[in-house]
This record gives structure tokens, C-alpha cells and sequence, in this order.
């Protein structure tokens, strides 16, 4: 154990010894420590992150009833058909056509279409774009 473990520890400690001697009497050891750790959690975050993407798209029932942004898209498409409908609606009531005085008027109009006389200026305008 001496021979295998012991002394190729050791000298693989004093193979570092100089690296070790050039960060204790470095002045910028603390600023590199600092970005050292912020790298590696931002890598631990984008890590995390990127397995939720993946997560997001695994066909299975658990992933998906488990992905934020399964349940995310499924809100934002229900909001938005309850939006879309909304604004039919609105449109829908703000209309002030009388739908039976309509219909009256196309059935008058088309029992007498024969007797309907379309001004010349229209006919010569229906045959320069027909």
C-alpha cells in the first residue's frame, strides 16, 4: 500500500507544491475562486434548465403533466380561444343589422331581380374588372 498509494500521493503533492506556493501568494486567487464558483453554479442552472426543455419534450403522460411549459402553453392557447371568443361576442352584440328586414329585403330582391335596373356607369365598370 506504501509503494501504490502512498508515495505516488505524496508526489503528486509535491508536484503541486509550486501551483499551491503561486495561489497563496497570489492577489487575484480570490476574484478567480469567486468566478470559478459563479461558472459552475450558472452551469449547474443552464444544466437544470435544459433538462426541463428536454422534459418538455418527452411524449409521455408524466413529463407532460409535469412540464411547466406543458401547463404553460395549455393556459396561454385557453386564455386566448376565452379572448378570441370574448371579442366575437362583443362584435356579435354591437351589430345593428336587423337580420329579418335583411332577409325580407334579399327575398324582395330576388323575386324581382328581372325589373332591377343597374345604372350604366356600374354595368361599364362590372365589364372593365369582370
Amino acid at each position: 500500500m506504501l509503494k501504490d498509494k502512498a508515495i505516488p500521493a505524496f508526489t503528486q503533492l509535491l508536484d503541486q507544491g509550486p501551483r499551491l506556493q503561486a495561489l497563496a501568494t497570489s492577489t487575484t486567487f480570490s476574484d478567480r475562486a469567486k468566478m470559478l464558483l459563479r461558472f459552475n453554479k450558472s452551469r449547474e442552472y443552464v444544466q437544470r434548465q435544459l433538462n426541463r426543455l428536454a422534459a418538455s419534450f418527452d411524449p409521455s403522460s408524466s413529463a407532460i403533466d409535469n412540464s411547466l411549459d406543458t401547463v404553460y402553453l395549455l393556459f396561454q392557447t385557453i386564455l386566448n380561444a376565452i379572448r378570441l371568443l370574448s371579442q366575437e361576442y362583443d362584435h356579435v352584440q354591437n351589430q345593428s343589422v336587423d337580420i329579418k328586414a335583411l332577409t325580407g329585403q334579399i327575398d324582395h330582391l330576388l323575386t324581382h331581380y328581372q325589373t332591377v335596373t343597374i345604372p350604366l356607369r356600374f354595368r361599364n365598370i362590372y365589364r372593365r374588372t369582370g
